[in-house]
């Protein structure tokens, strides 16, 4: 395996690590909040839990950049990667702006 290819493994592993981590404070700090009534760490639950999907698009960009050049994308699918960042830099934006609307409100 080349160089290259142990890298694309290498944030594979850790895109699947920041998920399944995520998912783990998710669900602590949502059964603390139901525990404690706090609200704040319910939103902070289901704040982790968003973050999830961010993880999920770099791993799904990862997997498709791998994948070889086709007749229809002769190229390969690296702008896939570009494409999964794209994908976590809206979720950022969103989530900043909704937490910006929430604390103006």
């Amino acid at each position: 395996m080349n160089e290259k290819n142990q890298l694309f493994r290498k944030g594979e592993r850790a895109a699947i690590l920041s998920a399944a981590v995520l998912l783990a404070f998710s669900l602590l700090k949502g059964t603390v909040s139901v525990i404690s009534g706090s609200v704040a760490l319910l939103a902070d639950s289901i704040h982790s839990f968003a973050d999830i999907f961010s993880s999920i698009a770099v791993w799904a960009g990862l997997k498709l950049v791998q994948k070889k050049p086709t007749e229809r994308f002769p190229y390969g699918y690296y702008k896939a990667e570009t494409l999964a960042l794209l994908i976590v830099a809206v979720t950022i934006v969103v989530s900043g702006v909704l937490m910006l609307k929430e604390a103006v409100g």
